[in-house]
């Protein structure tokens, strides 16, 4: 797929580096990890924020998934001094999800189950039933690290149960092995 067709347009070169890196954020490989620098670069360019700031969120989450820190940290920053409250909550939700990643990588177990509980809430905002319970995983995940092992576990059963019960148990596989 790399390198692009020469005269691409802009636009197009930043959406497919973002789906690019979008779609193996998990797996942090560097053919990821690049694009993820190539969209932010090219969305910056084109003056569309909301863009943006969808591409800092995803270059947070490849750079701590590589444990680059850093890099994570400082995307989170600009991503949350760019964002307008009247954006769609799932926006939000997402760059809650990134900023509770980055603490984890950090060890700042606290700070992850406070990012991802405003995940379940932009969610809630937003009407997503689905991501309200994935959100509600990530929870769960984090009451295991903070050692409420038995609240973990309560709010897992909770979120898979009702993930089943809507028929949207896709992609929550390590939720599974709980």
């Amino acid at each position: 797929l790399l390198p692009l067709p020469a005269g691409l347009p802009l636009r197009a070169q930043a959406r497919f580096h973002m789906v690019h890196c979008a779609l193996g954020y998990i797996g942090s490989r560097f053919d990821c990890y690049a694009s993820a620098g190539d969209a932010v670069r090219l969305f910056r360019s084109l003056g569309d924020e909301s863009m943006l700031v969808n591409a800092l969120v995803t270059q947070a989450m490849v750079a701590a998934y590589r444990g680059a820190t850093d890099e994570a940290g400082a995307a989170l920053a600009e991503a949350q001094a760019l964002l307008r409250p009247e954006w769609p909550a799932p926006q939000r939700a997402m760059l809650a999800l990134a900023w509770s990643l980055w603490h984890i990588s950090c060890d700042r177990c606290d700070l992850a189950m406070s990012a991802a509980l405003q995940q379940v809430d932009s969610r809630l905002e937003s009407g997503d039933v689905v991501g309200v319970q994935v959100a509600r995983l990530n929870t769960g995940y984090y009451e295991g690290f903070l050692g409420a092992h038995d609240a973990a576990i309560t709010r897992l059963l909770a979120a898979l149960t009702e993930l089943r019960r809507l028929h949207a148990s896709r992609g929550i596989g390590w939720a599974l092995e709980c």
